[in-house]
């Protein structure tokens, strides 16, 4: 069973069983890139998650006609001043930026054509040959062609400056592609760098001249901005709609659907009315909307067919929906026709590839291939008055037919959603259902699960990774497939030992390192043209090629979740079954040779095909292979009381923390590879006894501080002897307890749950030996709740932004609080809450993670959260207190740091800091790349705007707490 946590705080029950089967409604169309791009293009998506690299390229744009602008007055970006990468990038936590960096400092000019930029790029790629021996890079011109997109080789990462005059002030519509961000005058925004479609964002432009400065992604960008319709509306891009299950005995689900503020104002009181054709309504709230922002709201929609039948989730328990939440994706948004950028299976117009149409019949009853919703968008001030109306049209589909269902993130509070390929027949609460999880490839959504064939006595289900092209199944992605996992597990009566991880490309990459965190989850897995790690598919060079500095370590081990081959020996536990076509250009098949060779030194049990001629996508057969399916199919999950030997690896036991009766609860050296290796015997030697006289067990370790051994209750009147580390352990029996459950990246798993038939011994090394002892202390490290900063963004996040600063801090803390929710929207289909620290209540707020956007002098929320924390951010300082009382003070207005801590009087939930000492210290966090799969933040780190300049090698301090949440002796200074 997978237990993500307690819900109980979310509000409006209800079990999401609906999502939308129409993925292509509202694509935008878009000029195709050029071939070389399309190449680059294809690359790129398949390693995804976009590392934030740093390039500079200037616009300028055709000035709107003069007067009163109206709403077909829609200002095009023509024109643009072209420039190379002139920094340095990657998956790395600091990049080197000179445009930034100018931009931060007060010293940037916009470009004139000829104008020249001293380049700290690697290389001299994409530079002209007579530029080559210089460090100098020039600023060049480039038009748009008739479709309003610039392409040019030299655009690729590069900047791109707008000035644009306008006759009166006013708000607009910012709508384009290919660029990652772009500052509108000074103001952070996100771009939609995967031309995805759905994005459409409220700017305010000032009258007279406005700059714009874009960050370009791949070499191909496009511009429009046109007046709003409304100050506050509903948007009809990127809605989740779901489809209506018939049988189904829940009767409410929710769509995703977005609402813009293009106004001023904080919006606090809006809420959203659907009416379902019986008349039948749900009124859902909307939450804090801030000015010249969007936010994806849950919409509960009520279902206008009554439950039928029974056979699907009549018995099951309903999930949580905080009401103030914003929801999901529309299936990831609009997506281009054909085979996606990952070679992905083409989207059909139904899951089953026929659009249904007319009725259909069920159980004797009549239904309608689709339904209408409409929707209200309301302010308690006039609730008669109607501010914004949309119609929804959510398809009607049978439990037996390819479909989608949602479910609410503990993440976030926004509503995800997976497609599920089940059983032909209706499926029978007293059976036992298999389960193959599979993970989906770049730009591929969760129609995954639709192009396998049916089976009849299992599932085959896709969860998103939160995006089409999210976290490339780490991170948060990671954890959108636990989730999927859990909610499965609620819906249909599943068999724990038929379950099976497979996946495709960037999904294969996924089947690697999610099967590899948790080897007890699956009984074998598949990967389908997947490449192990970043380093190795990148041509990133490893870090271990140069000899790194202390702080350097600590960063780099921050990262040691998304390097594989550090947990190889966890596939030991689950049988595994390689595939890939010889002739993939995207994904060479070196990566799965490679792993075979790695398989063939110690595994007993691992299949290995190559499809002769086959590129990266041949047809749903790459996928659904026959022989991978029934290979899968043989190899069950064994049960844990049938586990005699166990060899785990975990790198932090809030990732990954237990391998069937072993769990890790803590580490001497964190985020440093903890082993255990351990050999369970019955004694008499007799194991078919039911009642042994003995267990023996025996441990070996590798940084482990604290660990327990699930002992089934049977043994409860016999004795239980250790062997950890050649010493031998004395224990008494436990009694029965409960046990914090599986976590992951850092999720804390809410409240304990009872151990069903299993007691627990507790061993801790209390540095010169093993003793036993009690059940770990909550608020210490653990699997509920450790580092490293990412781990903060979880747990029904709330962002909190000080305004005890000057206007200029309080405002960069808002536009970077704001910058980061937008962000996590885009990459990955989130919903963060954003309020200003005035608003915030403690005690109403209780159990939610909160990030905190400035120091301990300018949020008022600071002392609230984090009153014994040994790290203080101040204006012009930042205090680090360590465990034997030393003070280390960094001193400058120009510093900077993040860190995540435990919440004040809260033994389950975190803080994380986003802070700064003056103004240039706030604005150097602003493109931190902490939303990209890859990149490693330690537990805390303090550095200096010179980042900027000298990449990690201005950091100044970082360091893991230890297991009381100190800084102790895993901390490197400069």
């Amino acid at each position: 069973m997978i237990d993500l946590g307690d819900r109980s705080g979310l509000q409006m029950d209800r079990r999401l069983t609906f999502h939308s089967l129409n993925p292509l409604a509202g694509s935008q169309s878009q000029a195709p890139l050029p071939s070389l791009l399309v190449v680059a293009a294809l690359v790129l998506a398949v390693t995804l998650s976009l590392p934030v690299s740093t390039t500079s390229v200037a616009l300028a744009t055709d000035g709107p006609t003069p007067g009163r602008m109206v709403a077909s007055d829609t200002l095009h970006v023509r024109t643009v001043l072209a420039i190379p990468a002139v920094g340095r990038g990657g998956r790395v936590p600091f990049i080197v930026d000179p445009i930034e960096e100018a931009l931060i400092r007060g010293g940037w000019e916009s470009p004139s054509e000829g104008d020249t930029v001293v380049s700290k790029a690697p290389s001299t790629s994409g530079i002209d040959p007579a530029e080559a021996s210089t460090p100098t890079v020039t600023w060049k011109r480039f038009s748009a062609n008739e479709d309003g997109w610039i392409e040019s080789r030299e655009l690729a990462g590069g900047y791109a400056v707008a000035s644009i005059d306008v006759p009166e002030a006013g708000i607009y519509l910012l709508d384009g592609a290919g660029y990652r961000h772009v500052y509108v005058n000074g103001v952070p925004r996100i771009g939609d760098v995967y031309h995805r479609g759905f994005l459409r964002i409220p700017v305010e432009l000032r009258k007279g001249t406005n700059e714009l400065i874009f960050k370009e992604g791949w070499g191909a960008i496009r511009a429009s901005l046109y007046p709003s319709p409304s100050p506050i509306f509903l948007e009809e891009r990127d809605l989740t709609l779901p489809s209506v299950l018939i049988g189904e005995t829940d009767a409410t689900a929710h769509a995703g659907v977005v609402v813009s503020n293009a106004s001023r104002e904080w919006r606090h009181d809006l809420y959203v009315v659907s009416r379902n054709p019986n008349g039948e309504e749900f009124v859902s709230p909307v939450g804090s909307l801030p000015p010249l922002r969007t936010r994806k709201v849950a919409v509960g929609v009520v279902s206008p067919f009554p439950a039928r039948s029974s056979r699907v989730g009549s018995s099951q328990g309903s999930a949580s929906l905080d009401g103030a939440s914003p929801v999901g994706s529309s299936l990831d948004g609009a997506s281009t026709e054909g085979a996606s950028p990952d070679g992905a299976p083409p989207d059909g117009a139904s899951p089953d590839g026929a659009s249904p149409s007319g009725s259909f019949v069920v159980d004797g009853g009549s239904f309608p291939d689709s339904v209408v919703i409409e929707l209200e968008l309301r302010s308690p001030g006039n609730p008669s008055e109607t501010l914004s109306r949309l119609a929804l049209q959510l398809d009607v589909r049978r439990p037996e037919e390819k479909h989608f269902r949602s479910f609410v993130s503990h993440i976030d509070g926004s509503v995800q959603h997976y497609g599920v390929t089940p059983p032909p027949e209706p499926v029978l609460a007293d059976s036992s259902y298999g389960l193959y999880l599979t993970l989906h490839g770049a730009g591929v959504p969760a129609r995954q699960a639709h192009h396998y064939r049916q089976r009849p006595d299992a599932f085959i289900v896709s969860p998103t990774n939160r995006r089409e092209f999210g976290f490339d199944w780490e991170d948060w992605g990671r954890l959108d497939a636990l989730e999927v996992l859990q909610d499965i597990e609620r819906v249909f009566p599943l068999n724990e030992q038929r379950r099976w991880l497979t996946g495709h490309s960037m999904g294969g990459h996924g089947t690697w390192n999610f099967g590899a965190h948790y080897p007890d989850l699956f009984g074998a897995i598949g990967p389908s043209a997947g490449w192990r790690d970043f380093w190795s598919y990148t041509a990133q060079p490893p870090e271990e090629s140069h000899e790194l500095s202390a702080t350097q370590e600590i960063l780099s081990r921050s990262a040691n979740g998304s390097r594989t081959l550090l947990l190889e020996d966890n596939y030991r536990h689950s049988a595994v079954y390689i595939l890939h076509g010889d002739a993939d250009a995207t994904v060479p098949v070196e990566q799965a040779r490679f792993m075979r060779e790695r398989l063939g030194r110690f595994h007993p049990n691992f299949a290995y095909y190559e499809q002769p001629g086959a590129g990266h996508w041949w047809g749903d057969e790459c996928m659904d292979w026959p022989p991978l399916m029934e290979f899968l199919e043989r190899n069950p999950l064994p049960e844990s009381k049938d586990v005699t030997e166990i060899d785990f690896t975990t790198i932090n036991p809030s990732l990954s923390d237990k391998c069937f009766w072993i769990q890790v609860e803590g580490q001497q050296r964190w985020m440093s590879p903890s082993r255990v290796e351990a050999h369970r015997l019955l004694a008499p030697s007799d194991s078919s006894s039911t009642d042994p006289d003995t267990i023996r067990i025996t441990l070996e370790t590798e940084n482990v501080s604290r660990l327990s051994i699930e002992v089934p209750s049977s043994f409860h009147n016999g004795r239980v002897e250790i062997l950890a580390d050649s010493q031998s352990v004395r224990c008494d029996f436990p009694v029965a307890e409960g046990s914090a459950s599986q976590s992951a990246f850092g999720f804390a798993s809410g409240a304990t749950s009872p151990v069903v038939g299993s007691s627990k011994l507790h061993l801790a090394h209390d540095g010169a030996s093993w003793v036993q002892t009690g059940s770990s202390n909550a608020n210490e490290k653990g699997p509920h709740r450790s580092g490293p900063f990412k781990a903060a963004f979880q747990n029904r996040v709330l962002f909190v932004v000080g305004t005890g600063g000057t206007p200029d801090v309080n405002k960069a803390l808002l536009d970077k609080a704001l910058f980061d929710a937008e962000t996590f929207y885009y990459r990955g289909n989130g919903a963060f809450e954003v309020i200003l620290d005035l608003e915030f209540d403690a005690e109403r707020e209780s159990g939610r993670n909160v990030i905190l956007y400035g120091n301990a002098n300018n949020n008022g929320a600071w002392y609230q959260v984090l009153r014994d924390c040994p790290i203080r951010v101040e204006r012009d300082r930042i205090v680090v207190e360590s465990a034997d009382g030393a003070i280390r003070s960094f001193d400058g207005p120009d510093l900077a740091c993040l860190f995540t801590y435990p919440r004040f009087g809260d033994t389950r939930s975190s803080v994380g800091v986003v802070a700064g000492t003056g103004l240039l210290g706030l604005q150097t966090c602003r493109q931190l790349p902490y939303f990209v799969s890859g990149t490693g933040y330690p537990d805390w780190t303090v550095f200096g705007s010179d980042v900027l300049q000298h990449g990690d090698a201005g950091v100044r301090a970082a360091g893991f707490f230890d297991a009381t949440w100190s800084v102790g002796n895993d901390s490197a200074y400069r």
